[in-house]
């Protein structure tokens, strides 16, 4: 038995960057001796073990061949003859395909730290183009890391997209790939290598309500440098998305027909809940948080109660920062300055009315309502 630490330990090791996920590849082994040395079982489709003690994966070495469609669509074979070359080659990118034996020696065959060095993201084998999950994690990785695709690595993505293989990709899988790359330190590099291989199109395209393919220059300038604006602030992904689905949006469309369709697309991806709740909150309040120095005070206090900004500051601070961003990344003309300063000034008086004083000894519904939003309105006059 030989074990080897493989994949992106290895890779992250080399850059110097400390990788929480370690896994891990066993040559000459079986899975009796695995189970006999007190590893734990956990893979379906080819023998993978957690170790009893640091539960890292352990895998066993193997080969596979593409069977059907999609990234599932492989028949693993396993068996101690198995080298480790034969494991490495199967592996999607050369800075992927390096491993490391017990004494800290590097084993790249497919030439991965040279890649690594000159920042380039290369394809290890052509059995590359058999697995269509592969357009998005390349993407990702150049989200991630900035580096250049290799021409002839381009060439296969387009491959891929063009064959329509990306139609068996799940729901589940093609998201969690998105929200990865949108999480990562430059998240336009994955719209790039996505939209320059025609998969976004096809992720995006199918909304009802955008126009991707009539996008100018300055769109795609507007929509990278947002979403890299946000990875810079530090935002959460449900904020990231609401920014870019904004930005691919037909303005033209009704605000109706925009909220109807996003609802479609998210319940298709199988996205988080919270993730279409606030590209909700975006789409339907940004056009107001925008004009908010032309609003009077009690349509100032709608808008915050209707984004349940009282009861939310946290999220309503949020969504003022994103659509900051919207603001200050557009092609419309700028006429006032940004509004988020001044509504969380806004925000903070009304929350401080005193609300028990108010309604002292008042009991009617209509009449509670009213004094509130009298008294609100007077502390907006008389502190702002």
């Amino acid at each position: 038995m030989k074990i080897y630490l493989v994949g992106g330990a290895v890779r992250d090791n080399i850059l110097g960057i400390e990788s929480k996920d370690k896994d891990y590849v066993v040559v000459n082994s079986s899975p009796q001796e695995m189970k006999k040395k007190g590893f734990i079982s956990v893979g379906n489709d080819f023998p993978v073990f957690l170790h009893p003690k640091t539960k890292f994966e352990y895998a066993l070495a193997r080969t596979e061949k593409k069977v059907g469609h999609g990234y599932t669509g492989f028949k693993s074979y396993s068996d101690p003859n198995v080298t480790l070359l034969e494991d490495l080659e199967r592996r999607d990118l050369t800075i992927n395909a390096m491993a490391r034996d017990i004494s800290g020696n590097i084993i790249d065959p497919f030439g991965g730290i040279n890649d690594l060095n000159a920042k380039i993201i290369r394809h290890v084998s052509p059995a590359f183009i058999e697995d269509p999950l592969r357009v998005l994690r390349v993407a990702r990785f150049a989200a991630k890391f900035k580096f250049s695709i290799a021409k002839e690595t381009k060439i296969l993505l387009k491959k891929i997209v063009q064959s329509g293989e990306l139609a068996h990709l799940v729901s589940e899988r093609i998201w969690q790939e998105l929200a990865k790359g949108i999480m990562e330190k430059y998240p336009s590099e994955m719209l790039k290598t996505l939209i320059d291989c025609g998969a976004f199109f096809f992720l995006f395209g199918k909304i009802e309500g955008t126009n991707l393919k009539q996008f100018t220059h300055n769109t795609y300038k507007n929509l990278f440098s947002s979403v890299d604006y946000a990875a810079v602030l530090g935002h959460p992904l449900h904020s990231r998305f609401a920014i870019l689905m904004q930005k691919i949006w037909n303005e033209n469309q009704s605000r109706e027909k925009q909220l109807k369709w996003v609802k479609v697309f998210f319940k298709a991806i199988r996205a988080p809940s919270n993730c279409e709740r606030f590209t909700i909150l975006t789409l339907t309040h940004q056009a107001q948080i925008s004009k908010a120095y032309s609003l009077n005070w009690e349509e100032l206090i709608q808008l915050i109660e209707s984004a349940d900004g009282i009861r939310r500051p946290d999220r309503f601070e949020e969504l003022l920062s994103t659509c900051k961003i919207l603001y200050l990344f557009s092609d419309i003309r700028q006429d006032q300055p940004c509004s988020q300063e001044y509504l969380l000034k806004v925000l903070s008086v009304i929350r401080n009315v005193d609300l028990k004083k108010v309604i002292a000894g008042t009991t009617a519904h209509k009449k509670i309502q009213k004094a509130i939003k009298e008294a609100r309105i007077k502390a907006l006059q008389d502190n702002l």
